[in-house]
């Protein structure tokens, strides 16, 4: 069953999102009345392109639409100057004008380097999202925050470019690998945390047919996670205010993401660990009672991310100073969201280091203490 969620901004700021199973078979019958012309250019990676994009390509050509295929390399490194380059000369290449479409068919990283050539190419040409991933599907494909990486902080040169369309095909997950299903979960969980204990609640009985791919719920979960971030966007759209709870776990997410060089840690992985330290910070401080914290501890330690990463070697010296950095933090005050309890959080001020350095030190005697336990 295919739904349609129309995202209203202003006049010119309209987004028809397309969520079901099957809609890449019939993309024709839904991206071409939207395009404003007869050039499409499609971004995406190797692998996708051959699972996916060729077939895009053939069913938009015989309907009279020109089809060109960008490739970029897989991994977060490819979001940066010399990728978006890239991108723009092939443009140039193609003669494309205001009226070429740039699709993004990827995961989280295709859709923020092609939005941000789509924002920045001609000053604005029209972008449509293909996310192939869980986490692109209910998250970065969503609300029009498009940027690449700077080497001392991620998403930190961007814009906010809404696309004329997201199509989002249930399909696609069959191919996805258990660690990037993961990701797209914890994602889930963050968006629950922030507004829906009911959510929270449906996220933890469902653990086991989520990982297993159980169509139905993994359908039902990209659903309502997509709901409750867009019914956030819709109020806030440009982040003023309340769009920026949607950023609980990333101030230090984000910062682990950048230390590893955007290479060791995924940012669905980095989401989750920034989610637990966050919220260990919420009860250092007497915002978020015992019970909440372990229930968010518990349903992350499900998805078996923590244990597959060495903490213990995780400077947060290096973490704090890029923290300085983050795009939350206002008049010299750094700024996060936290838990007060499953279903509301709220960004609390100020965060100082010895916060941050409770939260490092607690979880990593924590993994002392299992490790020593196993033994």
């Amino acid at each position: 069953m295919m739904k349609t969620i129309s995202l209203k901004f202003e006049k010119k700021y309209n987004c028809n999102m397309f969520i079901g199973k099957g809609i890449l078979s019939d993309i024709d019958t839904y991206l071409i009345p939207l395009l404003p012309g007869k050039q499409v250019v499609l971004v995406t990676n190797s692998l996708i392109k051959q699972l996916y994009g060729n077939k895009i390509v053939k069913i938009l050509s015989q309907k009279g639409i020109l089809v060109h295929i960008i490739e970029v390399p897989d991994g977060e490194k490819s979001k940066s100057f010399s990728g978006a380059e890239k991108i723009y000369d092939k443009l140039l290449q193609f003669k494309s004008d205001r009226s070429t479409a740039l699709v993004a068919l990827g995961g989280g990283v295709i859709g923020d380097l092609a939005g941000f050539v789509a924002a920045t190419f001609m000053r604005g040409i029209p972008l449509v999202h293909i996310p192939t991933t869980l986490l692109a599907q209910i998250d970065s494909s969503i609300g029009g925050k498009v940027a690449i990486d700077h080497s001392r902080a991620k998403n930190i040169v961007g814009s906010f470019y809404q696309p004329i369309a997201n199509l989002v095909d249930s399909v696609v997950l069959e191919s996805l690998p258990l660690s990037h299903l993961k990701n797209g979960i914890a994602e889930a969980i963050k968006i629950a945390i922030i507004s829906s204990p009911s959510f929270f609640n449906w996220i933890d009985q469902h653990m086991d047919p989520l990982l297993q791919k159980e169509k139905d719920v993994l359908d039902f979960l990209v659903s309502r996670a997509a709901q409750l971030k867009i019914s956030i966007i819709l109020r806030d759209p440009w982040e003023r205010n309340q769009r920026h709870l949607l950023n609980l776990g990333h101030s230090i997410g984000h910062a682990l993401e950048t230390v590893s060089g955007y290479s060791s840690i995924t940012h669905g992985e980095a989401v989750a660990i920034g989610t637990v330290l966050e919220t260990r910070i919420a009860y250092h401080k007497k915002l978020c009672s015992w019970e909440d914290k372990e229930k968010i501890e518990n349903i992350i330690s499900k998805l078996d991310i923590l244990s597959g990463l060495n903490l213990l070697q995780i400077n947060p010296e290096e973490c704090w100073d890029t923290i300085l950095l983050d795009k939350k933090n206002k008049d010299g005050n750094i700024r996060f969201v936290l838990p007060e309890k499953i279903g509301k959080v709220e960004l609390f001020q100020p965060i100082l280091k010895e916060d941050v350095d409770y939260a490092f030190n607690s979880l990593k005697e924590s993994e002392r203490e299992e490790e020593n336990f196993e033994n």
